[in-house]
């Protein structure tokens, strides 16, 4: 549903409320557009919540207009007792304020034809629904819009009198972690949640067009203002469209670590971490490459869908592998080529050997204590071959980039090894030798997983390579140095 993922993109879970909502206490039917409040709205104690204002309800979410600003609600159902005619709800719930402003004037307007009865503890009855509430002069020549479409779905619109009256607007929201703005999208992140809110829609009613110096800015306390530098004297319209970007969790009883994420061809995301989780990790019956978790830590490689299921609005799981044995196994990094081959990069200890090591044109053992893995899957999760890199100590592949055709793999890492770097004809090796403590190194590849040359990068210190990226053909890397 639309208003779902309106109201999804816009959440800000401020609190979350365990409570018995008494099902005699709401209407006989859902209502349909923005109801006005005569005290059939109740708090969480089951008192008349007179703070609200309006109220519009579309399934499992709510969107309440009250004094100083509105509020979103996402109902969940936890259970049911029919014989008490009980409901128990899961209530998460954002509050935005409009700041500067003493007490808002809501002003209802096209009254729908159907009226609503509620029946409770109380009887209240013809109450009233609105297709559009509007408040003018919620800040000095600026008033703010809520109006309802033939689905049921909800928008609002901040409009200015003035595009210099824009410098009056201030929204204040609490309980995020953080806030990102662009020129026209404001993210909020909360916990492992990143919600965006998207203003594609800003325009003069004089000109009818998109205004390219309008601009959202986020100052102190966390308050939101906009403005634009139009000098036309006409009728401003913001016309915010909330964007999608679902969130989950995904793990077990034990602990997970994400790592790495890239998407392939059809926008759809992947992930990969590592996971102590024997079970609901990996997926059964699809075909992936390991279904059985090995011990200590396994990495993990998972797909899901980039849009949410339409009937339950739920990120879409589709495949999961564990990659490990005995020993920890860490994936750090994966890329995807235009093929939907996946390509991973991470750490394996020494103790892992057999599930690891698969078709390989690298390197026939396991070299030491830790090495690093490159592994290539395809689209559904299948191995198609995996290598070691590494020597007697301690090495980690960290990044992983797929240069131009597929046909060059670049990994790159940290090593505490001596062993003897290697290259096709046509190629030359930057530094043949360590240089002492831990070195960056880089390793190129075929999509065979066959080495078409590998280098040591660094000093006598400690040098860590953590990030690379290719351009025509040059390798571009960061590296950690620590001297």
């Amino acid at each position: 549903m639309l208003e779902l993922k309106q109201l999804q993109n816009l959440k800000l879970v401020i609190f979350c409320i365990l409570g018995l909502i008494n099902t005699n206490a709401f209407a006989q039917i859902s209502p349909s557009g923005l109801v006005e409040n005569k005290g059939q709205i109740l708090n969480q104690f089951g008192g008349s919540n007179n703070g609200v204002k309006f109220l519009h309800v579309n399934g499992p979410l709510h969107l309440q207009l009250n004094e100083n600003g509105f509020s979103y609600e996402i109902f969940e159902t936890l259970s049911r007792d029919e014989s008490k005619r009980i409901t128990k709800y899961k209530i998460q719930r954002i509050d935005i304020e409009f700041v500067d402003n003493s007490q808002v004037n809501w002003i209802p307007k096209n009254e729908k034809l159907e009226h609503y009865n509620y029946y409770g503890s109380k009887k209240i009855e013809n109450v009233r629904a609105y297709n559009e509430v509007k408040a003018e002069n919620v800040w000095p020549g600026v008033g703010v819009r809520f109006k309802i479409d033939s689905l049921n779905n909800i928008k609002y619109e901040i409009i200015a009198s003035d595009p210099q009256y824009l410098k009056n607007v201030a929204f204040r929201v609490n309980g995020v972690d953080k806030i990102e703005v662009k020129p026209n999208e404001i993210k909020y992140f909360l916990g492992e949640n990143v919600l965006v809110d998207q203003f594609p829609a800003v325009f003069s009613t004089c000109e009818n067009k998109l205004d390219p110096t309008f601009n959202i800015k986020l100052t102190e306390n966390n308050l939101i203002r906009f403005e634009s530098k139009s000098k036309r004297r006409c009728e401003y319209v913001i016309d915010p469209i909330p964007n999608l970007k679902w969130a989950t969790y995904f793990g077990s009883t034990g602990s997970e670590h994400g790592y790495g994420v890239a998407a392939d061809s059809k926008g759809d995301p992947f992930f990969c971490g590592s996971t102590t989780s024997s079970s609901n990790i990996a997926t059964s019956g699809v075909g992936v490459y390991q279904v059985n978790y090995s011990g200590s830590d396994d990495a993990y490689l998972v797909k899901f869908l980039k849009d949410v299921d339409g009937s339950s609005q739920k990120s879409v799981r589709v495949w999961c592998t564990y990659f490990g044995d005995k020993g920890t196994d860490v994936a750090y990094d994966l890329a995807i080529d235009s093929g939907n081959y996946i390509y991973l990069v991470g750490e394996s200890y020494y103790q892992s050997t057999s599930s690891i090591l698969y078709k390989n044109n690298l390197q026939s053992a396991h070299g030491g204590k830790i090495d690093g893995f490159i592994a290539k899957f395809d689209k559904d999760g299948k191995l198609k071959w995996s290598n070691f890199f590494g020597g007697a100590e301690d090495d980690i592949a960290k990044s992983v980039f797929i240069g131009a055709k597929d046909t060059t793999i670049v990994v790159v890492g940290q090593t505490a090894s001596s062993f003897s770097q290697g290259s096709k004809s046509g190629f030359s090796i930057a530094q043949s030798n360590s240089g002492g403590g831990t070195d960056g190194f880089v390793l190129v590849l075929d999509s065979t997983g066959s080495r078409k040359f590998s280098t040591y990068y660094g000093g006598s210190g400690t040098d860590i390579l953590n990030d690379v990226t290719i351009s025509k053909d040059t390798i571009f890397v960061v590296d950690n140095k620590f001297h």
